[in-house]
């Protein structure tokens, strides 16, 4: 009998720091796999690094939802409604320009629905209101995605490793370890579950074993890779960007 459950994957980019000629927007993480119903946060502060005070916005270009999902963009503890899609740091709406040296907290929030999967893309857009050209652009992604396992405990027969590097372009390295001679199958998925690359498919003795994986033909965007044997499966998620 199986069921099905969802697996949460904290899919981390670490060390992204997006520089303007005044202000910094860096992320916490580009990318975030929950489960139905709930509230995924990705922390983007705003930093002016400037001998100016600056007055800076926060626009979202692209809100791109699964039915019934929705996104709303925060300053400190303040959120906003969904419908605002530009946000500034005006006190109109419950913020003030940024001092030399000071961070402001910015946040936008993506809560899933309770009974539908799939995956969200946010595009943010962040620029000072004296000079246009000083922008910063960042692509989001929120995921949930059904995963079935059997109910019953099942005994690992090997260990899957992350890829690397990840995120990447176009190529990365899969690599696992079998503790007994079986057959595996390692295939990649989108965001949504479709099977969109089968990598292996035989019997393979115990050891190391690994396999570079193209993704050229692929979009940017969250993706995972399950290996299974007739006994248990492991599934990981990674990170295309181009």
């Amino acid at each position: 009998m199986t069921k099905n459950i969802v697996r949460i994957f904290l899919f981390f980019v670490f060390g992204i720091s997006l520089h303007a000629q005044n202000f910094t927007f860096i992320p916490d993480h580009t990318a975030l796999t929950g489960s139905p119903g709930e509230e995924m946060v990705f922390e983007v502060p705003l930093t002016n690094v400037s001998d100016l005070t600056l007055t800076l916005f926060v626009k979202r270009t692209i809100d791109s939802l699964p039915q019934n999902w929705y996104s709303s963009m925060c300053f400190d503890q303040g959120c906003f409604a969904p419908f605002v899609d530009s946000v500034a740091t005006t006190t109109d709406f419950g913020s003030s320009p940024l001092a030399p040296g000071e961070t402001r907290d910015f946040s936008i929030h993506v809560l899933a629905d309770s009974f539908n999967s799939g995956t969200a893309y946010l595009r943010l857009l962040a620029g000072d209101t004296r000079n246009l050209a000083d922008t910063i652009g960042l692509d989001l992604f929120a995921t949930v995605i059904p995963v079935s396992v059997k109910d019953e405990e099942m005994t690992p027969s090997f260990e899957l490793k992350q890829n690397y590097p990840n995120p990447f372009n176009p190529s990365t390295v899969i690599s696992w370890q079998l503790t007994t001679v079986g057959h595996v199958a390692l295939k990649v998925f989108n965001a949504v579950g479709k099977e969109v690359a089968t990598l292996v498919d035989e019997t393979l003795g115990a050891g190391k074993h690994s396999i570079v994986f193209d993704a050229g033909r692929l979009s940017s965007g969250v993706y995972f890779y399950r290996l299974s044997s007739l006994t248990f499966s492991e599934t990981k998620a990674m990170m295309i960007l181009k």
